[in-house]
């Protein structure tokens, strides 16, 4: 008797082969299409960071049964290649890479979910394309620190960016508030700005770079704490016990 396949199952064996299907569909796209890759700057290491990102919103939709979860990611990509001049058909080939691959890897009864998914994004391409809005709205919660926050990354100014995100933290702001409010959305609006070529691939990974680092800086000393915190409690519970 054949194994029934839902949308989980999918979404489930996607993730937990996520990064040995990454690499070789990165090893592809780079072999297909290196000269374009190369032009703009995108090397190996990124190109497969790019894949499993799209791995990851291929998974998700499956999983949440919405195909307009990954349409959206093919729209924001759709938008990028737009703006760096390069003809949409070969991010056809792209997304047809992704489909080839995971078709190969993946069981047959898995087959017909995968394709009714990536079909979608491939139909996506074909739509009517729609520049895409700020993502930093200066009126929402850490909205203008966010906007400075910006401003500094994008003038390769770690100092600064790094100052105003933990005067922040010191001041009051939790760890979830600077994530959500600040860094996330500069995040999504460094990815918007080089979508547009507004920015380079170099500032791009130079944003991310500073953002990374600022988010070991607030996290570590958590982490620590909490994990001071756990190691004094069960001592405590010992010494209790002992008593």
């Amino acid at each position: 008797m054949a194994t029934h396949i839902d949308e989980q199952n999918v979404s489930d064996l996607i993730l937990a082969a996520q990064d040995t299907l990454s690499l070789k569909i990165a090893q592809s796209r780079y072999a297909e299409l290196r000269d374009m890759f190369d032009r703009f700057g995108v090397e190996p290491e990124k190109l497969l960071e790019y894949t499993q990102y799209e791995l990851s919103y291929l998974a998700n939709a499956i999983a949440e049964k919405n195909p307009g979860l990954f349409t959206e990611y093919i729209d924001w990509t759709k938008s990028m290649f737009s703006s760096n001049g390069i003809a949409l058909d070969v991010l056809e080939k792209n997304v047809g890479l992704v489909r080839a691959g995971l078709l190969a890897a993946l069981p047959k009864e898995t087959h017909e979910i995968l394709s009714r998914y990536m079909q979608a994004g491939i139909a996506e391409i074909s739509g009517a394309l729609e520049a895409p809005c700020s993502f930093i709205d200066p009126q929402s919660p850490h909205g203008q620190l966010a906007q400075l926050y910006l401003e500094a990354v994008l003038k390769a100014d770690r100092g600064n960016a790094t100052r105003l995100v933990m005067e922040s933290f010191q001041a009051g702001a939790s760890i979830q508030d600077i994530y959500i409010h600040v860094l996330q959305p500069v995040q999504y609006e460094i990815g918007r700005l080089w979508q547009t070529n507004k920015i380079t691939v170099a500032q791009e990974h130079f944003c991310s770079a500073v953002t990374q680092l600022i988010m070991s800086q607030l996290y570590y000393p958590h982490i620590c704490s909490t994990e001071k915190k756990k190691r004094d409690h069960g001592w405590n519970m010992r010494q209790r016990r002992a008593a």
